[in-house]
């Protein structure tokens, strides 16, 4: 069965202009019909039982401390810097998740540390989160250029001297950072287990059914919820998030009509039934959110988030379901 897609150069275009305020966060937003009410989304989380071990599960040396460090990496002689969190229930010959955390435009690693709290909650529950900086603050929208290449550096340089579980290593993204999570991963469907994104849901280019979760607002001034709509750093009417998800529901061979589930006046979860494999697709549409991440430490931003919705946490429980088939 053919898939639908949106064009790859039209969304690229489209997200190359994302504007500074996208490092900042976005306010949550959603809309339509539910036919079930429940008091919250679960963050819980199941659990996977480890799977190839990475090189650094036994490697000799100085074991690695629990904590966050900031680490540099080296490519075409340029020293690019990235935050390395280690929970404090690492074991050194366990193999542990891996999260990758990719910031919008013109934010950095230790901005989108604090904005998203992913290395303080990834810490909670054993998980490694490394949070590369893109260079310039920004990301190429290619999946084979010079960024991408950076971010493969630094998960083979982590396994190296971390127990990474090769098989759960996931990504996730804000704006200009969710595009590039997506191009990255789909280019990468052999390593990247699950991935999700906040203000960005466009179908960029995977060819496999792959777990997915998107969070999106539906007054986001700059990447539009709905059909049509023109956004500031959009040139041109953008394809709506219910259209983007159909898309990726159609890959994962879902049931075309998602169960809607109203946790508040604020949170709508779409869930598509009956997809192919151990795949999921599922949207949590913020009512009148803006351009940010919700739940967002407030000290870190500077635009209205919601607290009745915790991105972080909710990615975190998405990905531990989730891994790569057994070899």
């Amino acid at each position: 069965m053919a898939r639908r897609r949106a064009p790859i150069g039209v969304c690229t275009l489209v997200l190359l202009a994302l504007l500074a305020s996208c490092s900042s966060s976005a306010r949550s937003v959603s809309g339509g019909p539910s036919t079930s009410t429940s008091t919250g989304p679960s963050t819980t989380t199941t659990t996977i039982p480890a799977q190839d071990p990475s090189a650094g599960c036994s490697a000799n040396g100085a074991p690695v401390g629990a904590g966050e460090t900031v680490r540099s990496l080296t490519t075409a002689g340029v020293a690019h810097p990235y935050l390395l969190s280690i929970p404090t229930g690492y074991r050194p010959a366990r193999p542990t998740p891996l999260v990758l955390s990719f910031h919008g435009y013109a934010s950095n690693a230790r901005e989108f540390a604090a904005l998203t709290q992913m290395p303080t909650e990834g810490a909670r529950r054993d998980v490694i989160v490394v949070t590369p900086e893109g260079p310039n603050h920004t990301w190429q929208l290619n999946a084979t250029g010079s960024d991408a290449a950076f971010v493969d550096a630094i998960v083979a340089t982590v396994a190296k001297s971390v127990c990474v579980d090769m098989h759960r290593v996931y990504a996730s993204g804000f704006s200009q950072g969710a595009a590039f999570t997506i191009i990255y991963s789909c280019a990468r469907q052999n390593r990247i287990a699950a991935f999700a994104t906040v203000a960005v849901d466009f179908q960029l280019g995977c060819e496999q059914p792959v777990p997915y979760l998107a969070f999106h607002g539906t007054v986001d001034p700059l990447v539009p919820y709905d059909n049509g709509g023109i956004g500031a750093s959009i040139p041109g009417k953008v394809r709506g998030t219910l259209l983007n998800m159909g898309d990726w529901a159609r890959l994962d061979k879902c049931g075309a009509v998602p169960t809607v589930h109203t946790f508040s006046y604020e949170i709508v979860l779409r869930t598509w039934p009956q997809c192919t494999g151990a795949t999921s697709v599922e949207l949590y549409t913020i009512i009148k959110g803006s351009h940010t991440w919700p739940g967002a430490n407030p000290k870190a931003s500077p635009l209205y988030t919601t607290r009745q919705i915790d991105a972080t946490a909710l990615m975190l429980a998405f990905f531990g379901l989730h891994h790569l088939p057994g070899s």
